[in-house]
């Protein structure tokens, strides 16, 4: 397995297709961080209140009370709006991570790359895409909740029971929550390689949900260690580019709290959001670029994308094989006329 040459036509076509950032951006990645980032924009508002006396809020509990009365048809209609964002974006989400890999497998199979085709594939696999993440991550939700369970709950109860907890118990509760974060990193490990195959299955190959999970753990299991190498590879990027997303957050929130504390909340709000919107920019172009390797490795996996053999190297200088016993490259002789026919 090439994996130098899974990343470098991953980022090709990722660099190439600028177009693909889009559903990069909506597949999940950009979405994500903007609730990571949204976070740091408000601790503005403890320290200047003058924007919210100025719009008729007060500062004090009571009155604060007294205006979220007020105004609860508003803070609702508000509420049911964000819900109605937040279920929407998920499910364009669903459907762009089908348009992108469909869209970058057309890319390296060097046909047209449209942004109404992506959607439209990705729409029509929407119900398999869903199922099969359900399938997958149900059960390991699952096995979480019921491992907190078995590990806090006993220890909750006895606490709650007005008996001191052991030290025996809570070194166990301990031990029990570490084993289930090891489970939980190898369970996640290993149902996140089979989400990757098996979407692509669904996609690229027309299977159902079922099949394209049993398909992605065939992969897994016949292909495990270049799954593993993949994985490390992915990962290495990642954190990687974490850093780079840390470093771009600190640069880009200076002038927001430059502005937030010159001109007020508003100011640097909206500058915290210029901000933002240009750092979904390299988030956008990452998710591509992860999509794509996984599709690159998935088509070299399976055989659709065969690497041709390097053609021999000519030496110039290598010694001519001796031509075999009996040869002569001087031209045969002519064969002997045919006798004449005897004279009447």
């Amino acid at each position: 397995m090439d994996y130098g040459g899974i990343v470098k036509r991953a980022w090709s076509i990722t660099w190439r297709y600028k177009i693909l950032w889009l559903f990069g951006l909506f597949a999940g990645s950009g979405i994500s961080s903007s609730n990571g980032s949204g976070g740091g924009s408000g601790t503005n508002y403890s320290t200047d209140y003058g924007d919210l006396q100025n719009l008729g809020v007060s500062t004090s509990g009571q009155d604060f009370l007294s205006w979220l009365e007020a105004n609860l048809v508003l803070i609702i209609v508000l509420a049911l709006f964000i819900m109605c964002i937040v279920i929407a974006l998920w499910i364009i989400s669903i459907a762009a991570r089908g348009g992108l890999i469909h869209l970058v497998n057309e890319a390296a199979e060097e046909r047209p790359v449209r942004a109404g085709a992506g959607w439209a594939v990705g729409f029509q696999y929407w119900g398999r895409l869903f199922l099969v993440r359900f399938l997958l991550y149900l059960p390991l939700a699952v096995v979480v909740i019921a491992g907190l369970a078995i590990a806090i709950v006993p220890l909750a109860m006895t606490t709650s029971s007005g008996s001191d907890a052991s030290a025996g118990g809570i070194l166990g509760v301990c031990g029990g929550l570490a084993l289930l974060f090891f489970a939980i990193l190898i369970l996640g490990f290993v149902v996140g390689l089979i989400d990757e195959f098996a979407e692509r299955h669904v996609v690229l190959s027309d299977m159902t949900a079922i099949e394209g999970i049993k398909a992605g753990w065939t992969n897994l299991k016949t292909r495990f260690k270049d799954s593993l190498f993949m994985w490390l590879i992915q990962l290495g990027f990642g954190f990687g580019f974490s850093i780079t997303v840390v470093v771009l957050v600190v640069i880009l929130a200076i002038p927001a709290v430059v502005v937030g504390v010159a001109a007020g909340v508003f100011g640097g709000i909206f500058v915290g959001f210029l901000a933002f919107l240009v750092l979904l920019v390299p988030i956008a172009a990452f998710s591509t670029f992860s999509s794509a390797m996984w599709t690159i490795f998935w088509r070299r996996l399976t055989g659709r994308e065969l690497i041709e053999a390097p053609a021999p190297h000519y030496d110039p200088s290598a010694a001519i094989p001796a031509p075999p016993a009996g040869f002569s490259d001087s031209p045969a002789p002519p064969p002997p006329a045919p006798p004449l026919p005897p004279q009447a």
